[in-house]
């Protein structure tokens, strides 16, 4: 299965191990942001990078999501703060179809539609998942 990896820009080196042990389980992890390596002085994240970099990675991340079977959204608490990025490819993944999976909080209404997996910060439960494409029907 072709899975999208989800999270804040903070926690890249955390998910290169998920992408790590999905590999190694035969799936393909389209997350091409976990190589960046745009080194930033504060804590904002990609969001500080400069707007060229910006403009290419958000092409880049939304062709990723696009290319997966499923997302995977390793959430945060509500009103822990960040730029809010992983919203952004949680909603078109939603609207694309795609089979999503939140560990960690429901951050928004969204992580409360009906077709999202949640599992609370249980990643131990996701990774014993059979994790199969399947055809998802988003009501518009």
């Amino acid at each position: 299965m072709k899975i999208y990896l989800c999270g804040r820009y903070s926690r890249r080196d955390n998910l290169r191990s998920v992408r790590a042990e999905l590999e190694r389980l035969g799936h393909t992890v389209t997350s091409s942001w976990l190589d960046t390596e745009y080194e930033h002085k504060d804590d904002h994240g990609s969001s500080a990078a400069p707007a060229e970099y910006r403009e290419e990675h958000a092409v880049k991340d939304l062709a990723d999501v696009v290319a997966a079977d499923c997302l995977i959204a390793f959430t945060e608490e509500p009103r822990s703060g960040g730029r809010g990025g992983r919203h952004v490819e949680f909603g078109a993944a939603l609207a694309l179809g795609k089979r999503l999976i939140v560990v960690g909080h429901r951050e928004n209404l969204f992580c409360h539609h009906p077709t999202v997996e949640f599992f609370g910060g249980q990643w131990d439960m996701v990774r014993s998942l059979e994790l199969e494409a399947e055809e998802r029907v988003v009501a518009p």
